[in-house]
């Protein structure tokens, strides 16, 4: 093979792709104030997540020198064995393709584990399209050769780019197929990384300037993993043979020998397992749903308390009221493509889980009155009144006065003043100082915020509202009993700070976390 290739398709590569569709970096800001500012997603985050991904086992949990130069090293596509990468070992390699055999569906939910814990999913479109050209524009893969784009459906190479319907954990399953059983060897890839990548000076980061996957293409990509057994071999055989494959609507024409059609909807597969049958425009309905607000669908756990607290409302989002207005079948298509677990919506659960949350925080102190009066009308008010007014989640201002001294070394505290710090922190904080000094006379930080950061005396009742918000949320985090989800989909249900964009919103997040925290059934055991 020509090393001056480009591109070329291997492990080292595809983890750039992979590197360049993760989560936006930042200093987290943890809800409960444990731990410093670190966002988990570094290279060696993603390259464990990576091998996990592939292997179904942790790399082992050292963060020293010599992973941080086997990262780099491969990154960079320069050959270099470690303990650390297991893609070029045979047994690691049959292992993969006898779990593909007997147990695909077991890979697909670490696809989507790893996808959930590091990638943007708007950016997994982007990644789709960059993967497809990749394979398409690779010289050195047989034009012939097959990926499955979704469940069932085999694509030649040389017809990859006319394919509109990719299922994400199926089509990165079998590009990790490919590459480990025909690309492990990464040194060959190495042009194609220089290719992509730039940095100014022999210190410099390096920074993506790949066009790669820009192509303005329509293609329909979906997350949840598909449910049943997959398409036997010999049937998938069968597709494969004298194929000419057209994008038509949606579907995959699949012209035979005999001149017969075969049209195969990945949807017309999903409702022939589905508990209860969906139409295709029902189907349709959802994407097109999901289409429309692929930039906030995050959100979507949102939608469903929004149909919950009031299903016929003009909300401000217009996405939850969008959501109300589809039909319940649809609403459960959404979810189900999203792989978003449901919440009822009917019931008492909101009372229950206020009613719950109210004796907590007294009984752990974070409040020695009951400022939840009248129905929580501060609480109820922030959607009821004060809906339109903007928030800044991401903004938590150092106002609180600091219980514990601040170790002026950490780095991570530089900007902000020593003697204030945020509400999280003072929660953590006071948790902590009442357990190790009980003696000791504390404010509870809802009294603290409610009197001496004069939240009583506010003129502007709006403010009220929002701060009341902003404790439910932060102080959920305190009473979250930490133990694994029985429907192990609620460990990925998660809202970013940045997409809280009103009072609205922080209102359906407040009520969000107090569903997850009190009705979601957990067990000490990790479902496998």
């Amino acid at each position: 093979m020509d090393k001056s290739q480009e591109p070329y398709l291997c492990m080292a590569i595809l983890y750039d792709l992979l590197l360049e569709t993760r989560k936006p970096r930042k200093r987290v800001r943890n809800h409960d104030g444990v731990g410093g500012y670190k966002d988990n997603l570094s290279d060696m985050d993603v390259f464990c997540g990576f091998s996990r991904m592939i292997t179904g086992e942790p790399i082992e949990e050292s963060r020293g020198d010599s992973l941080r130069r086997t990262v780099s090293d491969f990154k960079c596509c320069r050959a270099r064995k470690s303990i650390y990468i297991p893609f070029g070992d045979s047994s690691a390699i049959a292992a993969f393709h006898k779990e593909l055999i007997g147990n695909k569906e077991k890979v697909y939910r670490r696809v989507i584990e790893f996808k959930n814990t590091y990638l943007n999913e708007a950016k997994c479109i982007w990644l789709i399209s960059a993967l497809i050209e990749v394979i398409h524009d690779d010289a050195g893969i047989k034009r012939d050769e097959h990926f499955e784009v979704s469940q069932g459906i085999r694509v030649k190479a040389q017809d990859i780019v006319k394919a509109t319907h990719i299922s994400f954990p199926v089509f990165l399953t079998d590009v990790l197929r490919y590459t480990l059983e025909k690309r492990s060897d990464s040194a060959l890839g190495e042009n194609t990384f220089h290719q992509w990548y730039t940095k100014e000076g022999p210190r410099g980061e390096w920074k993506f300037v790949s066009k790669i996957g820009c192509e303005d293409k329509n293609r329909d990509v979906t997350f949840d993993i598909p449910n049943g057994p997959s398409t036997k071999e010999s049937d998938a055989e069968n597709f494969q043979e004298k194929e000419n494959i057209n994008a038509v609507e949606g579907s995959i024409i699949v012209n035979s020998a005999d001149g017969g059609k075969t049209i195969a909807r990945e949807s017309e597969m999903e409702s022939a397992v589905a508990v209860e049958q969906v139409s295709e425009e029902e189907v349709l309905e959802a994407r097109k749903f999901c289409k429309e607000y692929e930039k906030t669908i995050g959100l979507l756990p949102l939608c469903q308390i929004a149909f919950y607290v009031d299903p016929i409302h003009n909300n401000v989002r217009k996405m939850y009221s969008e959501f109300s207005l589809c039909k319940k079948s649809v609403r459960k298509e959404i979810l189900r493509l999203k792989s978003i677990p449901e919440i009822p919506e009917s019931g008492p659960w909101l009372r229950e889980c206020f009613e719950n949350y109210e004796r907590e925080i007294k009984e752990k102190g974070l409040t020695e009155r009951d400022y939840f009066y009248d129905g929580a009308k501060y609480f109820r008010r922030a959607y009821e009144l004060y809906s339109e007014e903007p928030v800044d989640l991401e903004n938590n201002p150092p106002i609180f006065d600091r219980l514990i001294e601040l170790n002026p070394t950490f780095f991570g505290f530089k900007s902000i003043p020593k003697d204030k710090c945020s509400m999280s922190d003072y929660i953590r904080d006071y948790m902590w100082e009442k357990e190790d000094h009980p003696e000791r006379i504390i404010t509870p930080p809802l009294d603290y915020l409610w009197n001496d950061l004069g939240l009583c005396a506010a003129q502007d009742e709006s403010i009220v509202t929002e701060w009341i918000c902003r404790f439910v949320i932060t102080s959920s985090y305190w009473l979250d009993k930490k133990k694994f989800a029985i429907d192990e989909r609620w460990d990925h249900v998660e809202i970013e700070d940045y997409m809280i964009k009103t009072q609205e919103d922080l209102y359906f997040y407040a009520l969000l976390r107090l569903y997850e925290v009190y009705m979601v059934e957990r067990t000490d055991t990790k479902i496998i």
